[in-house]
């Protein structure tokens, strides 16, 4: 599908990166509108300017999003279809990139928010530090 290593981050990412990850802060995770394939993907097009190719998801619960990932391999390789391969450790994430860690024993996808990891949870963002990821992925 595509590789979001190969875009190019717009200038003014930062900014970008920032406004997202604060208007993002305090909104309730949503299978529909705001999971952690949402939060990834609109950053990683927020920071390029790029629209991303992601697999159609046409209505989602957890059912669904549970049977759609099996079917593309597993979160990882869903991720991977979009971002391309995962980098060799996590080291090497950066601000932007996308990251895959447990939470709550569950694999889930995060932003690279410096030394933390932050997503979507029941109440708002969730952090962990980014020593619990298990793949990064590199955005522009």
């Amino acid at each position: 599908m595509g590789d979001a290593s190969a875009l190019h981050r717009r200038p003014d990412w930062p900014a970008r990166l920032a406004a997202y990850v604060e208007e993002a802060r305090s909104k309730p995770f949503d299978w529909k509108t705001h999971n952690c394939a949402t939060f990834v993907v609109g950053a990683a097009e927020l920071l390029c300017g790029v629209a991303l190719e992601t697999p159609q998801i046409v209505d989602i619960d957890a059912g669904i999003a549970a049977r759609q990932t099996q079917d593309l391999g597993g979160l990882e390789a869903a991720a991977s279809l979009v971002f391309g391969p995962p980098i060799d450790g996590w080291k090497h994430g950066r601000r932007g990139d996308v990251a895959l860690a447990l939470c709550e024993g569950r694999p889930t996808l995060f932003l690279v928010a410096g030394a933390t990891l932050c997503g979507p949870g029941l109440d708002g963002l969730v952090q962990l530090p980014l020593t619990a990821a298990l793949k990064v992925w590199k955005v522009g």
